[in-house]
């Protein structure tokens, strides 16, 4: 999917109406261009953190996180730094207040649904997480939290410590997730014709 965000991109940057890139040299265009690439896909979640080759960002030789940046980067440390601020933004609604994240974890969840619903239809078979018969999201965000959002939030705020209420927020999260988790899950059991969800109770009411 990454692959094809950034294909698009430049497919439309290509052509003169949206190239905002129009009135700037050869050699600009070949660093964004470069830099554009670097930071999505390192969004994708299967090649795992960006990391200097000493195990972090920055790191020390034995790989620990050495500690806040100081002084100016080099151009590998910026582009890792840079890679690390996107996929930290990617992650950003797990470092939102309770209210908010839950309302994405449950509206992400309600998306994968009924793209498996659509499968189902199609005859194929229904992708993890999105078959509604089944726990989803919702019931694996404990592990994702501990598994993939703290590590990478803990070795960010080591560098960036001012990111540090990003951390905090996420933990409490965490601490509140399997309890509301659970109870989401149980509640959401199936669609009508138009996609709007019906619950347990029978209502249609929106996710709130």
């Amino acid at each position: 999917m990454e692959n094809h965000h950034i294909a698009a991109a430049f497919q439309l940057m290509a052509q003169e109406e949206t190239n905002i890139f129009a009135g700037t040299s050869s050699q600009v265009r070949d660093v964004v261009r470069r830099y554009a690439i670097e930071l999505v896909l390192a969004t994708d979640m299967k090649q795992g953190s960006p990391q200097s080759p000493g195990g972090a960002l920055p790191a020390t030789k034995s790989g620990a996180v050495a500690g806040p940046v100081q002084g100016i980067l080099d151009d590998d440390l910026r582009l890792i730094t840079l890679q690390m601020v996107l996929k930290v933004s990617d992650l950003g609604h797990l470092a939102h207040g309770r209210d908010v994240h839950r309302r994405w974890v449950q509206l992400l969840e309600e998306e994968l649904f009924r793209q498996g619903d659509q499968e189902l239809a199609a005859g194929l078979p229904v992708s993890p997480l999105m078959d509604r018969t089944k726990a989803g999201v919702t019931r694996s965000q404990a592990g994702f939290y501990s598994l993939v959002c703290l590590p990478q939030l803990m070795a960010f705020t080591t560098v960036f410590p001012g990111c540090s209420p990003m951390l905090d927020q996420a933990r409490d999260n965490l601490a509140a997730s399997v309890p509301v988790t659970v109870r989401i899950t149980k509640q959401l059991v199936r669609t009508k014709e138009n996609g709007e969800p019906v619950w347990e109770d029978g209502s249609d009411r929106k996710f709130k």
